[in-house]
């Protein structure tokens, strides 16, 4: 007799695909709130790790497309590629977008799977969550510094992405 019982996720599972949700929420919510400027704004020189706004949301695309393709097992084009700011802000929603569809898709054991990677900077093997936790912690880092170098451009609209209003505000209730 088959059981009726449906099959669940770990906590562990759950906890990885909570957070690539999060990590395309958040990413959506900043360009959703960014779009609301003009391109003048932000590409407007500030003090920061990047010189602009635009310039750290390519940071983000670059990095986050960078990781996506190590946890992927793919290999990454290091060329460097300019777009406009809708192009960019596209790309990085489409990336986030596949990104998320790709984890969510994984078990637990490849989610555990080691990956080797290997960059111009160093080479390492590493566990897929951890390398996915990577991708949401850096982005996370810097779209913070987005809202700092908005506030000097009197850019106050910034969304909240603090992962805990995701879970409070975004997250489907279906899936809590």
């Amino acid at each position: 007799m088959k059981s009726t019982k449906p099959i669940q996720k770990s906590a562990f599972q759950t906890l990885i695909e909570d957070q690539i949700h999060y990590q395309l929420w958040a990413n959506q919510s900043m360009i959703d709130s960014l779009k609301a400027h003009p391109a003048q704004k932000l590409t407007a020189k500030i003090p920061s790790s990047y010189e602009t706004i635009y310039d750290t949301v390519k940071h983000i695309y670059q990095v986050q497309d960078f990781w996506f393709k190590m946890i992927q097992g793919k290999s990454y084009d290091f060329t460097e590629k300019e777009y406009s700011t809708d192009e960019l802000f596209e790309k990085l929603i489409q990336n986030s977008n596949e990104l998320n569809d790709f984890v969510c898709q994984l078990d637990e054991f490849e989610l555990q799977e080691k990956m080797e990677i290997i960059t111009p900077w160093f080479t390492s093997h590493q566990p897929r969550y951890e390398l996915i936790q990577q991708i949401v912690t850096h982005t996370a880092y810097h779209r913070g510094q987005i809202v700092t170098m908005g506030r000097n451009l009197d850019i106050t609209n910034a969304a909240n992405t603090d992962f805990n209003f995701y879970l409070l505000m975004a997250k489907p209730k279906s899936e809590i």
